[in-house]
């Protein structure tokens, strides 16, 4: 297996690809996000071996892979957080129906090894910490990479950016931990697997409630790709049981639905495959963007009737982590009440079920009784729903589908 870096040079706005000599035809050419390289350190190999296909990896950050693949980049497979591949998608550099979830990921804190291990157990907390901490490394959210990116947020939001600036230490290749590790900064924050390749430092903890970020890691065929094929499979190998106990041990959620841990009461399916469910989570995950983007403000596109947000039995709902309805055009009435603790027809407590989903995984389906609109009689529908922030609140926005 071959490994590329790819850095980005900021002051020019260009990345460069460090390539490490001339590529062979039959290799298979993978793009992915720096976060994931832990995972294929590991798993790269054994798929070499299993298939006989030689892999070919760049890793960058968010910013820089989306770059190169809008750039023309050759290559065959894609791999990065979840709105790098939705924005590849929308300009066609990737095929459509060819994504698949891998993994998730959240971001945490680390020290060096021995160090004391600080409170972040509350936005308070961590707060503290980090205006007491002499030095912090993160990645430099002007890479584009995810993690970055969401800590410069978190740093808006706790009111301490401009304190952080001078104390701030951007790694210039590889994860915050090794910044750590080297006694370069006090503090490291990335992504938890991130933090977990590094040796001669300690996991402090994850980000403390809703200062946390799930990561969606996708994997994709790129447009015109050479080894489409090849890249199918690796994609199949990265989620097979197998590879899932690998992605769990280096500190990700695996896709993988046989290994996922399920908080008790989650349902642990999800609809027979069909063009209307991935209909449905291409959907909702085109309205979250739009939702993180804009706000509330993008619910008035929502309402729209005969829209592609909506049409006939298809329609957005969106709800705050405390149950209040925020946005239901089909039933307009439920927008402002709170139906938690209401049960379906067969006792589920459907509502209770989307928070849990989301907050457990991040994004995903839930099946109950429900009446389509303009009707009162129950028919079963599959919902699918998705952690979003609408206007930095904690919320989830789902749409849902009646399979008969």
């Amino acid at each position: 297996m071959k490994i590329r870096s790819l850095a980005a040079t900021v002051a020019i706005g260009a990345t460069i690809l460090l390539a490490q000599g001339p590529a062979e035809a039959d290799e298979l050419k993978v793009l992915s996000a720096l976060a994931l390289q832990p995972v294929m350190e590991d798993l790269g190999p054994k798929f070499e071996r299993v298939t006989g296909h030689k892999l070919v990896i760049t890793f960058g950050p968010l910013g820089g892979i989306v770059k190169l693949v809008q750039d023309g980049v050759a290559g065959d497979v894609v791999m990065i957080p979840q709105p790098g591949i939705e924005r590849l998608a929308k300009d066609g550099k990737v095929v459509a129906g060819t994504e698949n979830i891998l993994a998730r990921s959240g971001s945490g804190v680390a020290v060096r090894k021995g160090a004391p291990k600080p409170d972040i157990s509350s936005p308070e907390a961590l707060k503290r910490t980090l205006l007491a901490a002499k030095s912090i490394s993160y990645s430099d959210p002007a890479g584009g990479g995810a993690s970055g990116v969401h800590f410069a947020k978190v740093l808006d939001r706790l009111g301490i950016a401009e304190e952080m600036k001078p104390k701030t230490i951007f790694p210039k290749s590889g994860f915050p931990g090794q910044m750590v590790a080297n006694g370069e900064a006090e503090l490291g924050v990335g992504t938890l697997q991130g933090l977990m390749a590094v040796t001669g430092i300690e996991l402090v903890g994850p980000l403390p409630g809703d200062l946390q970020d799930t990561l969606v890691f996708v994997a994709a065929i790129m447009a015109n790709a050479p080894q489409a094929e090849a890249g199918k499979a690796l994609i199949e190998f990265l989620r097979t049981p197998e590879s899932a106990k690998v992605i769990m041990a280096k500190g990700m959620e695996p896709a993988t639905p046989l290994l996922r841990t399920v908080a008790p009461g989650l349902s642990q399916q999800s609809p027979p495959a069909s063009e209307k469910a991935k209909q449905i989570v291409a959907l909702v995950h085109k309205a979250a963007a739009l939702v993180e983007s804009q706000g509330k403000a993008a619910f008035a596109e929502f309402r729209k009737s005969g829209s592609e947000w909506f049409s006939g039995d298809t329609y957005l709902f969106a709800y705050d982590m405390k149950l209040n309805v925020l946005l239901n055009p089909a039933f307009p009435k439920r927008e402002g009440t709170n139906p938690s603790g209401q049960k379906d027809s067969n006792g589920k407590l459907f509502h209770d079920e989307f928070v849990k989903v989301v907050q457990s995984k991040g994004s995903g389906w839930v099946d109950y009784m429900f009446p389509k609109p303009g009707q009162t009689q129950p028919s079963q529908k599959w919902s699918y729903v998705k952690a979003v922030k609408v206007d930095e609140v904690p919320a989830l926005i789902g749409s849902g589908f009646y399979p008969e």
